[in-house]
């Protein structure tokens, strides 16, 4: 037996012991008596003192223990567990003539021979019966087992100790958080708002956080990259209250009484309750001044390389064409020697065009100069001027019927010819490049297969990010602009590209573009 609370005098289920013990008219009836004892929900049983023999045990009562007999046998033989403990309480009733109440008291009890000993909870009364004068010879059982109610009140009272535990150390790790957050109810309520946050908007530690999204948006006065404000609607919590999710959007924001821009990438996401409606919105600020500051100093390197480069370019073609065309006897050695600045002075101007290209992408003066565009064809092209790229590589070409798009001819030769350059730069063991055009009812792609080293799995998120290369063994060079450029030129002719890799086996590399229109007959 557990911690037991009593109290003298009649309580809880006593009523009902003084109501039984007590009225003459029941006494009289014993059918009505019969009748109560069978249907009340409290378990009830008269024990005869002082040898503790069960009497009296109705329904409820043999309940408790549905693999014991209890009318007729001593406290002894039903509960050994806990003999002592009721035993020395039967005396103390019968000694007091008293009534003892116990709220949700613990038992560890049998309910069958041989059974487990475990927890049981009761709301219990033991109450003196009187006929008459001299001692107590008859003491009234009533138990109600709160065994289910007990424990659910202390699941619920560790959940709420666990859920204040998490809400602290959520609190703690917010509050530890560099980047900001801020959450609001359905109503653009500002709900939740972490230090960073207060940061962010230049909050002192008195000054209140602002209540609304509104009431955000016009204190942080964010702008595009563009420079233009973005107003409430458009802000990334108001746009995930309104059920979009917003991944790493970036934008410059001003915040009131700062003296530089800050940069910041958003992710907003909505917050739905079991039956998915949206009650709130949750989003996370993280400051990439410092990576955008970096940015900005490659887009001037860009640029500046890119102008400062053309003209010494331009000498360096000009005078090794002059050398080939005048030399007419020129020795086959110096002749190879020549051809080869010449094919040096190539790749330097795809890369200065690349540069340029890039610069172009980042001002947004993105210039195309649409025409039909047979995509057989001009694959067909530059795939005979690079057979003789590369002596240890061999670049096959298959395709189906011509497809015709409209396009930037310069454009998407720049694009096919990175793609086979990338395949031979990394295959450095040769082989064969295969070069593939099928053309389908909505599109014609275009696809270069390699069967080089591949692109490892960590490596392929970031396989179309400006002056990115990929680590994989080779030292052949390249800035990583091509594949971005390709990215770029390949997305402004509204076509999409890609690529499969497998890690020591190669890589393909694909874009596909919409059909022309068939011209009306």
């Amino acid at each position: 037996m557990g911690e037991v609370r009593a109290s003298r005098g009649a309580a809880g289920t006593a009523a009902l012991g003084g109501l039984i013990a007590c009225s003459e008219g029941l006494s009289r009836d014993p059918v009505l008596l019969a009748a109560i004892l069978e249907h009340v929900p409290a378990a009830i049983a008269v024990v005869r003192f002082p040898d503790l023999i069960y009497e009296l045990v109705n329904p409820a009562f043999q309940r408790i223990a549905p693999g014991k007999p209890i009318a007729g046998r001593t406290v002894r033989e039903v509960w050994p567990e806990i003999e002592t403990e009721l035993s020395a309480l039967f005396a103390d009733v019968a000694r007091t003539g008293l009534s003892l109440h116990f709220d949700n008291s613990p038992f560890q009890i049998r309910r069958s021979p041989g059974g487990p000993l475990e927890e049981a909870i009761f709301s219990i009364d033991l109450v003196p019966l009187c006929t008459g004068p001299g001692p107590i010879t008859r003491i009234l059982v009533l138990a109600l087992e709160t065994t289910p109610d007990v424990r659910h009140m202390r699941e619920n009272e560790t959940l709420t100790e666990i859920a204040r535990r998490r809400a602290a150390e959520l609190g703690g790790i917010l509050d530890n958080m560099t980047d900001a957050v801020f959450a609001c109810d359905e109503h653009g309520r500002i709900t939740l708002a972490n230090e960073a946050a207060r940061r962010l908007a230049r909050l002192g530690p008195t000054e209140p956080m602002p209540a609304t999204i509104e009431e955000v948006v016009t204190l942080l006065a964010p702008e595009d990259r563009g420079g233009h404000k973005i107003d409430k609607e458009h802000a990334p919590l108001a746009r995930a209250l309104a059920g979009e999710t917003v991944s790493a959007e970036e934008e410059v924001s001003i915040p009131a009484r700062a003296g530089r821009l800050t940069y910041l990438r958003t992710t907003a996401t909505p917050l739905r309750d079991a039956r998915g409606i949206i009650n709130g919105a949750l989003s996370v600020s993280r400051d990439v001044t410092e990576s955008a500051e970096l940015d900005r100093m490659k887009d001037q390197f860009i640029r500046l390389a890119a102008h400062e480069l053309r003209t010494p370019v331009a000498v360096l073609r000009g005078c090794t064409q002059a050398l080939l065309r005048t030399a007419e006897e020129l020795p086959p050695p110096r002749r190879r020697i020549l051809e080869g600045i010449l094919r040096g002075v190539d790749r330097i101007e795809r890369i200065v065009k690349a540069l340029h290209y890039v610069s172009e992408i980042e001002l947004g003066r993105i210039g195309l100069v649409p025409e039909p565009v047979d995509v057989s064809a001009l694959v067909g092209r530059v795939v005979a001027d690079m057979r003789n790229a590369s002596d240890t590589h061999s670049v096959h070409l298959s395709y189906t019927d011509p497809g015709v798009v409209r396009g930037d001819r310069e454009r998407l030769r720049q694009v096919v010819t990175t793609l086979i350059d990338n395949a031979i730069r990394y295959s450095p063991r040769g082989g064969d490049i295969d070069v593939e055009v099928r053309r389908s009812d909505r599109d014609v792609q275009v696809s270069v297969r390699d069967h080089g080293v591949g692109i490892p799995m960590s490596q392929r998120p970031q396989i179309f990010q400006r002056l990115y290369r990929a680590r994989v063994g080779t030292n052949d060079g390249g800035m990583g602009l091509g594949l971005f450029v390709a990215k770029a030129i390949i997305e402004h002719h509204g076509g999409r590209i890609w690529f499969e890799s497998k890690e020591g086996e190669g890589s393909t590399f694909s874009f596909a573009l919409p059909l022309a229109p068939t011209p009306e007959p």
